[in-house]
């Protein structure tokens, strides 16, 4: 399983592009994804909420964990869920591993 690092009150994007069968989707399988669901831990980020840190254009989903309200340092299986207009409840498109870290600033 793959991994990625989040950092808490930073804006660090992280990019996963949806695929099939380890295939890119085509143009008209990007264009059918209507909605996207990143969850892991007790958090989910999702494209139909607008102030959700998560976007989804051209078979890439992108979100900013770190800018998720109250997240928590530690170790998550994160989960993608892809939906489109036949399947409302959504398929299970593929999962990582998350790691929260804090990142202090300077005063």
């Amino acid at each position: 399983m793959s991994r990625e690092i989040g950092y808490i009150g930073r804006g660090n994007t992280i990019r996963r592009k949806l695929q099939q069968d380890g295939v890119d989707l085509t143009e008209d399988q990007q264009a059918a994804v209507t909605r996207v669901q990143v969850l892991f831990g007790d958090y989910c980020i999702d494209t139909d909420v607008v102030a959700d840190p998560i976007s989804y254009a051209d078979g890439v989903v992108e979100f900013q964990p770190g800018l998720v309200t109250d997240v928590a340092v530690g170790d998550y299986e994160a989960r993608i869920l892809a939906f489109d207009a036949v399947t409302p409840q959504g398929y299970a498109w593929g999962q990582f591993a998350l790691e929260m870290r804090a990142w202090d600033a300077c005063p």
